[in-house]
């Protein structure tokens, strides 16, 4: 059928019609068929051009999200993304960004979510920043979602950081403290702030101490959040660049002591 795709145009709007005589949402998902949809969305039309996206929105009402997050469908995903104009695409990217929830946390779907991140409009790329910040907690610790959060970070990692530093300055789950804290507690949460904490601006940093140094008590009191606290302190205007953290201080002192 892709050999199909390369003839006249004329063979080609045959294989169109029988593609759309159908329901589409069943071959975009098929493993093989799928591939036959990714060509399509690549090819250019002399006018009138099919009405091909009027079609596949009509048929895919409702079930972007699931298209988005199976293995074949996350790449049809994105080939509309990168080969359709915004007219075409709008009905998906709202149907994604209402599901965002689901999507981001999927194994197939983090990858649409790090593409728009990568190469979509600034206004999408936004959002996407917008809905990773306002459950911050809950993508930084999931093994799928972080990987939007990284990918943000390498791709727009000023927009990012401004984002992510500010929901991190805010009350957390318990309202009671900075949800800084909450993930400084958390072994994979931790991680988000120990790849922050050095590539952000001064006066961010400056910011998300501040919101550390009132819970210094419940951090040390924990492994991963005496790290954090250790960090923040090495990475203060004249802090000890040399010093290993008090927890791994203990460790070696009591290794000798053996």
């Amino acid at each position: 059928v892709q050999k199909a795709l390369e003839c006249d145009e004329e063979i080609k709007r045959l294989v169109l019609h029988e593609l759309l005589i159908g329901d589409p949402a069943v071959t975009l998902i098929n493993k093989h068929a799928s591939h036959v949809w990714s060509r399509i969305m690549e090819l250019t039309w002399s006018p009138p051009a099919p009405p091909i996206f009027a079609y596949v929105n009509n048929a895919l009402r409702g079930r972007w999200v699931e298209l988005a997050t199976h293995e074949t469908g996350s790449l049809v995903v994105q080939h509309l993304f990168e080969n359709c104009v915004e007219e075409d695409t709008k009905d998906c990217l709202e149907e994604i960004f209402r599901g965002f929830h689901v999507v981001v946390k999927d194994q197939w779907g983090s990858f649409v979510i790090q593409h728009m991140l990568e190469h979509g409009l600034p206004e999408h790329r936004s959002r996407a920043l917008s809905l990773l910040g306002a459950s911050l907690l809950q993508y930084a610790t999931d093994a799928q979602a972080i990987k939007s959060i990284d990918k943000a970070l390498k791709v727009c990692p000023e927009e990012a950081a401004e984002v992510f530093v500010t929901r991190l300055c805010e009350p957390g789950k318990t309202g009671r403290r900075p949800l800084i804290v909450d993930l400084a507690l958390n072994n994979n949460g931790s991680q988000l702030i120990t790849q922050l904490a050095p590539m952000v601006s001064p006066d961010q940093r400056k910011r998300l101490d501040a919101a550390l140094k009132k819970h210094v008590v419940t951090l040390k009191g924990n492994k991963a959040g005496s790290r954090i606290v250790w960090m923040f302190e090495r990475l203060r205007p004249n802090g000890n660049n040399g010093a290993p953290p008090p927890s791994s201080a203990a460790e070696g002192s009591s290794s000798r002591r053996a």
